[in-house]
């Protein structure tokens, strides 16, 4: 999930100038773009299926590799801000947590089980034609349709759809924010922190073997904290406002050098996600007459389709294909290339699935929502 992977501009165009929902759009956008290099690269290197193709140039470094990965911590930072900016429209009277999470899940469920229910229908082919049980199709795996976190395979915390694994912690921190908030209108950020913070040290203090503590246990959902806070002082108009530059600078700097000393993932939220917070104040900040090019705007729309589909093209079409060439042939073939392909199509596929599918199926949702319950004001 930006304006984050679970929000669209009309939901916040009546309180944010035009020109901060644009430059958000391009950054959830520029996020998905990064999140589609690294596992493109991540698909030609250490994950080839023992593909041979000819020697890269750069990407096998894992600095190179591992920069992308932070387009999801920009996600979370995006997330934060944005709950916490929306949440002045609301008081006392005019919220209704019912309706606010039922909102929430709209937006991002829909077009996540779509996708789910693709990967398993994959996982039934190879069941009734070749009779390969997945492991994936256990029943407490199928759990994971509504985020609840369980292990793969390989004992890895992630459901069946592998991106999937960020919005169980986006709809975690709906689901902290709603109950914050309805504790709260006036001031829920000490409530988010605190409930937060507690949550963390209940995963961290329970047995390590447990999904509990791996899912709780990461630091990275302090990250939602770093966007709540921006909101804050962008609302107090305390960011300062001629620095955009400098912060979007300082911030891939900071993601660069943790990328290459190999951060340990308990200090991702001090250092990538710092460096995301960084880049996040930037584009937030940026002057109004500065114009992006309308492919960026819809590189933003397209971010969630282009999220979740973006694995199964890789995997499932560019693989399928690829293990069809001639090995004589792949080994002449560059791993830049691939990759490169592999981004570009990723991207126009999430593109027209935005178009075919997530547009459409959000509106029908909006529509029945809207006849069967009253909006949120």
């Amino acid at each position: 999930m930006f304006i984050d992977i679970a929000f669209g501009k009309d939901e916040i165009k009546n309180t944010m100038k035009k020109e901060n929902i644009q430059s958000l759009q391009v950054l959830r956008g520029l996020a998905a773009l990064a999140v589609v290099i690294h596992h493109s690269i991540r698909a030609v290197t250490i994950n080839n299926g023992d593909m041979v193709f000819s020697s890269p140039w750069f990407i096998d470094n894992h600095t190179v590799m591992d920069i992308g990965a932070a387009g999801v911590d920009i996600f979370f930072v995006l997330s934060g801000f944005l709950m916490f900016y929306i949440s002045d429209k609301y008081s006392k009277e005019s919220f209704s947590l019912t309706n606010f999470l039922a909102q929430r899940f709209i937006r991002v469920w829909p077009l996540y089980a779509v996708v789910t229910t693709v990967i398993c229908l994959v996982l039934l082919r190879k069941l009734f034609f070749f009779d390969q049980f997945s492991f994936d199709l256990q029943l407490y795996r199928l759990a994971s349709f509504f985020f609840i976190p369980s292990f793969n395979e390989s004992g890895h915390l992630q459901p069946i759809l592998g991106v999937g694994w960020t919005l169980n912690y986006e709809i975690l921190f709906y689901v902290v924010f709603a109950i914050s908030l309805k504790v709260s209108t006036k001031n829920p950020l000490p409530w988010v922190g605190g409930s937060l913070l507690i949550l963390f040290f209940i995963g961290y203090f329970s047995s390590k073997e447990t999904v509990v503590h791996a899912f709780l246990s990461n630091t990275i959902i302090f990250e939602f904290i770093f966007g709540a806070l921006i909101g804050l002082m962008f609302k107090k108009r305390y960011l300062p406002m001629n620095t955009n530059a400098t912060a979007i600078i300082s911030g891939v700097l900071i993601i660069i050098l943790a990328s290459m000393f190999n951060v340990d993932d308990d200090f991702r939220f001090a250092t990538t996600g710092v460096g995301a917070a960084l880049i996040f104040c930037g584009m937030l900040t940026l002057n109004q007459d500065f114009k992006f090019p309308k492919l960026f705007i819809t590189l933003g729309d397209a971010s969630y389709s282009i999220y979740l589909v973006h694995m199964l093209f890789i995997y499932q079409l560019c693989f399928r294909v690829l293990y069809k060439v001639p090995e004589t042939l792949l080994a002449n073939i560059n791993a830049e290339m691939i990759a490169l392909f592999m981004t570009i199509g990723s991207v126009l596929v999430g593109i027209l699935f935005y178009y075919l599918v997530e547009k459409p199926m959000l509106n029908w949702f909006k529509k029945y929502y809207s006849r069967s319950k009253p909006a949120i004001s």
